[in-house]
C-alpha cells in the first residue's frame, strides 16, 4: 500500500431525492483511497447496528457516534450506508436527511 500519493481525492456531494413520497437531501462522502473488503464492510454495518454505548472495542467509534446522532435526530432512514467507492475503489458513505432548518427541528 503506497501511503505517500500526491493524487488523493475526497469527494462531497449532495443531491435532492424523493423517497417514499419524501423530500430528502444525499449526502455522499467519497474517496480514492484504498478499497473496503466485503469483509470489512460486513463488520462496519454490524458495527454500525450496534448502540454505541454497548461496543467494547475500541475502534469505528466515530462513525457510530455519527450514525446514531443521526438516527436519534431524523430517524432511522437517516442512517450511514457504508459502500465501496463509485468505480469499485475507495471508500464511501452515503445518508440522507430531510429539508428541514435547524429551528424546525424539535
Amino acid at each position: 500500500m503506497v501511503l505517500d500519493r500526491d493524487d488523493n481525492m475526497l469527494t462531497i456531494s449532495i443531491q435532492s431525492v424523493r423517497k417514499d413520497d419524501k423530500d430528502w437531501l444525499e449526502f455522499s462522502i467519497e474517496d480514492n483511497g484504498a478499497s473496503i473488503t466485503p469483509e470489512e464492510l460486513k463488520t462496519l454495518e454490524e458495527k454500525l447496528s450496534q448502540p454505541v454505548l454497548s461496543r467494547d472495542e475500541d475502534n469505528g467509534f466515530a462513525l457510530s457516534n455519527v450514525n446514531s446522532r443521526l438516527k436519534l435526530v431524523f430517524g432511522e432512514e437517516s442512517r450511514l450506508h457504508p459502500q465501496v467507492g463509485s468505480q469499485g475503489k475507495g471508500f464511501r458513505i452515503v445518508f440522507a436527511i430531510p429539508p428541514v432548518l435547524p429551528e424546525d427541528l424539535q
